[in-house]
């Protein structure tokens, strides 16, 4: 099952809107506007990468550098996840796709309501620019790796 199906299956379970977001820069990229505050998904996610067993790569928020500033904006984060195992088949399939190895979720907080929306790109949304059948071939198989990621940040 593709990350979008999975996330608007559990953005209905769990009475989240899900859309699909083509101003970003991937089509086919789910956007969960869920019940939870932005501090709670950002703890949600973490936990639920630890839970499957992929490191966070990157975590960065511009609310943080912004506070650091003297500047209070809304809180985001963007989440880069990676897998070694991934980047080594990665490396195999497509040296120049590496650039594209950690895979992006990305919170952020309704400035209205400070409920959290999650953003997740999905590996095939990716990888598919790159036109490469071993790409084409793996990214399903990672895909479902991070829509369960997402389906237990949201629980």
């Amino acid at each position: 099952m593709s990350l979008f199906y999975s996330t608007f299956l559990v953005g209905l379970i769990h009475g989240g809107s899900v859309r699909s977001d083509v101003s970003i820069p991937y089509l086919d990229t789910p956007v969960i506007r869920t019940g939870e505050t932005y501090d709670a998904m950002v703890k949600s996610l973490n936990a639920a990468t630890r839970a499957n067993k992929i490191g966070i790569f990157v975590q960065a928020s511009a609310a943080i550098s912004a506070k650091r500033m003297g500047k209070i904006i809304p809180g985001n984060v963007v989440v880069e996840l990676y897998r070694p195992d991934f980047v080594v088949w990665l490396l195999k399939a497509s040296v120049r796709a590496v650039i594209s190895a950690p895979i992006r979720f990305y919170i952020a907080e309704d400035p209205g309501t400070g409920k959290a929306t999650l953003t997740c790109h999905t590996p095939s949304s990716v990888f598919s620019p790159c036109k490469n059948a071993e790409l084409g071939a793996v990214a399903p198989e990672y895909g479902t790796i991070f829509a369960k990621i997402a389906a237990d940040a949201v629980k």
